[in-house]
């Protein structure tokens, strides 16, 4: 999966960086598609590699094969553009659909038995 940060990510939650972004939405948690808007909006939820979970907004950019790439059948290639990052909210879970357990431990709740803290120790070896 390619995934591109647009540079504004940075520039409206200077706490989160592009490589936060990229490590989160390439190993996302949770990836919903928001029909109503257009093009297609995605929405995710992801852990970045200190384990803070992040709510990300994509769309999908259809991009030309360069020639010679690929696998000869389709000449489009997919690459998510990511236009907004920040820590992930209650209120995004929900406009998700997540249930109750899995939004309490996505932000911190300990109902698996794993605390953000942990979750950080866990993460902060992996880059």
């Amino acid at each position: 999966m390619d995934v591109e940060v647009l540079d504004r990510v940075s520039e409206n939650h200077p706490d989160v960086t592009k490589k936060n972004v990229e490590y989160a939405f390439k190993r996302y948690r949770h990836l919903t598609p928001r029909f109503s808007k257009e093009p297609t909006q995605y929405m995710a939820v992801g852990f970045d590699d200190t384990g803070r979970a992040l709510e990300m907004l994509a769309f999908i950019d259809y991009r030309e094969r360069e020639e010679g790439s690929g696998d000869g059948h389709n000449n489009r290639h997919e690459t998510y553009i990511v236009f907004h990052a920040m820590q992930c909210t209650k209120k995004f879970l929900s406009e998700m659909n997540v249930g109750k357990w899995e939004t309490q431990y996505i932000l911190g709740g300990n109902q698996h038995g794993i605390s953000r803290q942990k979750r950080e120790r866990h993460f902060h070896g992996f880059h």
